[in-house]
């Protein structure tokens, strides 16, 4: 046969041919499958070459509601490649029909098809989790073709799918600056960006705009529901919302109707809500969602016992919302009363469920009062009585507790999968490694290898140094594509709690598998902790970001206008991460909104808290208390008292001393009817409001001080030697009287958790020691038997620079023997010599009076691959910048250890002692 000779063609088969032949191979049901999708696929391909606005940019599916999840992952397609037939002959086609508006869409496109590497190249970036390598290409094309049609609606898509309405907003206006056509369903979630940047007069003229063509529509009815919503006309909003309901299917139908109902609520139509929503849960009696918007009704109506009664249909539909009524529906009728009524119930089962919905809703407030609460609904609720207590014991370091009860739970539970997560979580924790290894063995008997095995196998390989392993079963687990196992399960977030205040993040895992990291926390956790684990282990990921947001801030300054908290606390915290302090400051003195939601409060709060904090670090208390007293004002004129309580141990942690601050929360405590807490705040009122702070100022009539850590180290120090000396001794440290300690001068405790399980001993001492200082965290989960100083603590993060502390307003730094020093500056010594700071917690004991399971717990942030230890490294780098200018030195005069950045001193130097003179033996086991 000739080269030139062309191969002769297989002959074709028929259909029928094919379908037998495939059937043999694969099976019936995969044949029909294949049948479907070759079907639908005919006729997308005849819709796609009609003109209906076919583009080649991706098309973006938006939630169904500005605080719902979405309906679906985002996925963004890579631009398809020019096909037959093109853009012009569309835009031919078109004309003929006389279609000029297509028409001219199709010929731009044509012009416009040169900036589709990039499109194409920058949706890759964005698939692999590396945004700002996604916007650094858009920006390269824009800045060749800065008019492109697909640069300009690719570049505001990317925005949208990350949720950065204030992004979103500029770029439409660029696309409007431009003067380019577009598709008109880009305007959909413009509309929502313009929304949630209070730009309600913005978003009224695209929806009008999109009125005479898309009215009628389930994509039109919904910004249209969200912008009756924005003005307040509840009646408007709930019509739209019932008549979306009847047009949509699946999620957005039921997210239509429940707003739609809420909407009655708001109007005041409360008959018209009941009816609405009996017939929601008679026709859809299996979605839980209208079960609680039945019980939600019932609250509208002050019908305690018929809520509660409602409340048990969502239990059967789903048991772990046993007790998860939400917190407003009780802080609505009053704390207090709601109790009194769930008392007066006769039907056991049904105050069971109060009992316990009252101790969901005050637990983050009163621990023990929630706890004393659920114990009298175990009856009817033993799984999830047992459940709360041991949340409650790991949120307070008790992991020893709380896998006793978590043990005890899965035993008793018939729900066993539900349970693994928090116990896992306790077993890491605690370091019990192996046991959680044991644990993961039983998990993999019933269930298959999911995000729950992976969080836990990944920290323990890490915790172990085997990054190799970490490495493959991260490989393993994208490779795969690991199913979820259950959505409370955040697979990377213990990553950036590690790194997050580790003086130099980027260093802290080898950098081979940083980009896998990236890829897990993209995959199972979203874009915004990818991002954030991003921007510290590459901090040069975030630089394009930083310039357009320091640009936006200018011009927010120079415009003196209010910012939405949304894009305020979005911008906060990417400063935050990069430890930018002075945009961080440039951001903070932007003003808040007068109105805002509950939503939009709890971002707010975010961001009053760093205001607060940063005013602490800037030495100025007023100007501290006078943002959270605005803050709290604010709530109050929004009605939003309940979401005040949940601030209540954030603000008097901070601010111990203040008048003001307890004085709202308690009025706030009595508008909610919770009875208890108006009288804990005002007892806390009695005890510490109003306390002088100078009066411990420049007490110090002596120049040096010495601060007794409690490490092991200390017994090997001739502490006698001390005597004559001003010493501070902390939390537990006293035991250390029986080493031959002279007694301490001052006492400062910082830990609630010792001191909770000391407080008779810890009193003892405070009561024989000449001050007697107690963190305020201490003095809200137990107050002491004894007169205590308040002590008020900022965020850890005041720790990452060296900022200024105030009269009993300090900073923390992992250890309370850094509040110590701070106190110690603040009377006015001038030589702080550190003892019993080893940082190194890797012997038999971790105290020098011993220490079991709880002590080991509780410094879980020192254990092998913690960051404490170079956190308190730095955090005394720091004190020690601010403590100089005063002529104040810190000294480490510990003879072994891992706190590194003081400068080092001989204890028997400093105090004149001989030299110890070691034995031989004494000498081989010390090397």
């Amino acid at each position: 046969m000739s080269s030139s000779a062309k191969p002769k063609k297989p002959k074709s088969k028929s259909t029928a041919q094919a379908l037998k032949a495939r059937y043999s191979e694969v099976g019936a049901l995969a044949t029909a499958r294949a049948g479907v999708r070759h079907v639908l696929r005919r006729v997308l391909n005849r819709l796609e070459m009609k003109d209906y606005g076919y583009t080649t940019e991706p098309m973006l599916m938006v939630t169904d509601s500005i605080s719902e999840k979405p309906q679906k992952a985002i996925v963004a397609p890579p631009p398809a490649p020019v096909q037959s037939p093109s853009f012009a002959a569309r835009a031919q086609a078109a004309q003929k029909r006389g279609d000029w508006h297509n028409a001219a869409l199709f010929w731009q496109k044509e012009l416009s098809q040169r900036a589709l590497p990039y499109v194409g190249l920058s949706e890759a970036a964005a698939a692999q989790g590396d945004i700002a390598r996604a916007e650094s290409v858009l920006r390269d094309g824009l800045d060749e073709m800065p008019r492109n049609y697909f640069l300009l609606e690719a570049y505001c898509r990317l925005a949208i799918t990350a949720k950065r309405w204030a992004e979103v907003t500029r770029r439409w206006e660029m696309i409007e600056d431009s003067g380019a056509l577009f598709d008109q369903k880009l305007k959909l979630p413009v509309i929502e960006a313009f929304l949630q940047v209070g730009d309600i007069g913005r978003a009224a003229t695209l929806v009008a705009d999109l009125r005479s063509s898309m009215e009628g529509t389930s994509p039109f009815l919904r910004v249209d529901g969200l912008l009756a919503e924005a003005r307040e006309d509840w009646s408007t909003a709930a019509d739209i919302w019932l008549k979306r309901g009847t047009l949509s299917k699946g999620v957005a139908q039921a997210a239509s109707y429940e707003r739609g109902v809420r909407a009655l609520i708001r109007a005041g139509e409360l008959d018209r809500a009941e009816a609405q929503s009996q017939t929601l849960v008679r026709k859809f009696p299996k979605t839980i969602n209208y079960a609680k918007l039945h019980s939600e009704v019932a609250i509208a109506q002050d019908a305690w016992a018929v809520a509660l009664e409602r409340w048990q249909a969502v239990e059967a539909l789903d048991p772990s919302q046993a007790g998860a009524m939400p917190s407003d529906w009780i802080f609505r009728i009053g704390v207090s009363a709601a109790r009194k009524r769930t008392e007066a119930i006769r039907i056991a089962r049904l105050r069971a469920t109060g009992m316990l919905a009252l101790a969901s809703t005050i637990q983050a407030i009163d621990e023990v009062g929630a706890l004393m609460l659920a114990r009298r609904a175990r009856t009817f609720y033993p799984d999830k009585v047992m459940s709360m207590t041991a949340q409650l014991l790991a949120t307070n370091t008790r992991h020893s507790a709380a896998i006793w009860w978590q043990q005890r739970l899965m035993a008793k539970s018939g729900n066993m999968k539900s349970q693994y997560p928090l116990f896992l979580e306790s077993l890491l924790e605690s370091s019990r490694l192996e046991e959680c290894e044991a644990v993961l063995a039983r998990y993999l008997q019933k269930n298959p290898k999911d995000t729950t095995w992976l969080r836990a196998v990944l920290e323990i390989h890490y915790r172990r140094g085997d990054f190799q392993t970490m490495r493959a079963v991260m490989q393993s687990a994208l490779q795969t594509k690991l199913p979820v196992g259950s959505k409370t399960v955040r697979v990377t977030r213990w990553i950036y709690d590690l790194i997050r205040l580790h003086p130099t993040p980027q260093t802290f895992f080898p950098t081979e598998i940083n980009d896998l990291i990236l890829k897990c926390a993209l995959r199972y956790d979203g874009k915004f902790l990818s991002e954030s684990i991003g921007m510290l282990l590459n901090p040069s990921q975030g630089d394009a970001f930083a310039k357009d947001y320091s640009a936006k801030i200018a011009d927010l300054a120079s415009d003196d206008t209010e910012i939405d908290p949304v894009l305020l606390e979005e911008m906060l915290q990417f400063f935050m991460r990069r430890r930018d302090w002075t945009e961080v400051e440039a951001l903070l003195a932007l003003p808040l909104p007068s109105e805002m939601t509950e939503i939009k409060a709890k971002k707010a709060w975010n961001i009053v808290r760093n205001k607060i904090d940063i005013r602490l670090g800037q030495a100025d208390i007023v100007a501290a208390e006078a943002v959270a007293v605005e803050f709290l004002d604010q709530l109050q004129e929004n009605d939003l008292d309940g979401f005040a309580m949940s601030l209540t141990t954030g603000l008097l942690f901070r601010l111990p001393l203040s008048v003001a601050i307890p004085t709202q929360l308690r009025a706030a405590a009595m508008r909610l009817g919770f009875d208890q807490m108006a009288d804990r705040l005002a007892d806390w009122q009695a005890r510490h409001a109003g306390f002088d702070a100078d009066t411990i100022l420049s007490r110090a009539k002596r120049e040096r001080c010495f601060i007794v850590g409690n490490a092991p180290s200390i017994a090997e120090l001739p502490l006698h030697a001390l005597a004559g000396e001003d010493i501070f001794c902390v939390n537990r440290g006293m035991r250390a009287l029986d080493m031959g300690l002279p007694h301490p001068k001052y006492l400062v405790v910082a830990d609630p958790h010792v001191y909770k399980s000391h407080s008779g001993e810890i009193d003892h001492d405070g009561a024989s020691v000449e001050q007697f200082f107690m963190a305020s965290n201490c003095l809200w989960r137990k107050p002491p038997s004894v007169p205590a100083i308040p002590v008020g603590s900022s965020g850890l993060k005041l720790s990452l620079a060296p900022f200024r502390h105030a009269p009993l307003h300090l900073h923390r730094g992992e250890t309370v023997v850094v509040l110590a020093a701070q106190l110690a500056h603040l009377m006015g010594y001038k030589e702080i010599y550190i003892i019993g700071v080893d940082l190194d917690y890797s012997g038999p004991v971790t105290h020098f009076y011993g220490g079991g399971q709880k002590e080991t717990e509780r410094l879980a942030n020192f254990r092998p691959g913690g960051s404490g230890t170079e956190m308190v490294n730095l955090a005394f780098a720091n004190l020690q910048k601010v403590v100089e200018p005063d002529g104040c030195r810190l000294f480490n005069a510990a003879p072994a250890g891992k706190l590194e950045v003081l400068e080092r001193v001989n204890f028997h130097d400093v105090l004149g002692l001989p030299e110890p003179v070691f034995s031989e033996l004494t000498q081989e086991a010390a090397q």
